[in-house]
């Protein structure tokens, strides 16, 4: 005997409700600077379609160019209480080993 609550879970939503549908309006004082709802070229469209686009990796290095990775916690939600460096700053070409505390202002790497 399954409760009523749970069969809920059970309906077949395709064939018991119809699809959802919506629709949002924009208004513009001037409808030469609306772009909402109208097709606009990206400006880097054309290069980028043509194989033309130069990214980073694309580009030559120097001799003296340096290069950095971000080492990151390997337990999510972790607070992390010290970190040795000591043999990572023993590797072949390491040069430095930069934290937190030497970054001045704020230290979030997320956009949120």
């Amino acid at each position: 005997q399954v409760s009523e609550r749970l069969q809920s879970a059970c309906i077949d939503l395709f064939k018991t409700r119809p699809t959802s549908t919506g629709t949002q309006k924009y208004t513009s004082p001037d409808d030469e600077i609306k772009p909402v709802s109208k097709p606009i070229s990206k400006v880097t469209g054309p290069s980028l379609a043509a194989g033309d686009a130069i990214f980073v990796d694309d580009m030559p290095t120097s001799q003296n160019t340096v290069f950095g990775a971000f080492v990151t916690s390997k337990k999510a939600r972790a607070v992390v209480s010290n970190i040795d460096a000591s043999k990572a700053l023993k590797a072949t070409g390491v040069i430095d080993f930069v934290s937190d505390d030497d970054i001045i202002g704020n230290h979030s790497c997320s956009p949120f």
